[in-house]
């Protein structure tokens, strides 16, 4: 890749886009990935699925596989787990309860 072309995409990134209230790119706007998934190409859960489909007597060599690789076996069984539930306790100040600001609130 050129250098020219480096600074090109750069200054695509740095431009500002116009989204709505959830951060999501509005209607008609240049797409952060032009680029996209390359024609013909397959995402890994889709040949997960064709293997265990297809070839259902290598289920235990793909699983197999994915726990021998330390990351994945962790990603796999959060997948299957789900992650644990975070509990905090909240708080205003020395144990107070803590004051919910609307924007009624604000506007006054």
């Amino acid at each position: 890749m050129k250098k020219l072309d480096i600074e090109e995409k750069q200054d695509k990134t740095r431009k500002k886009l116009a989204r709505d209230k959830l951060g999501r790119l509005l209607p008609n706007q240049e797409s952060l990935n032009p680029e996209g998934r390359p024609p013909g190409s397959v995402s890994i859960v889709t040949r997960a699925k064709q293997i265990l489909r297809d070839e259902p007597e290598k289920l235990e060599e793909v699983a197999r596989d994915l726990l021998n690789n330390k990351k994945l076996r962790v990603e796999l069984i959060r997948q299957i787990d789900g992650m644990p539930v975070a509990r905090m306790k909240l708080g205003g100040e020395e144990g107070e309860p803590l004051v919910i600001i609307t924007h009624e609130d604000n506007a006054k």
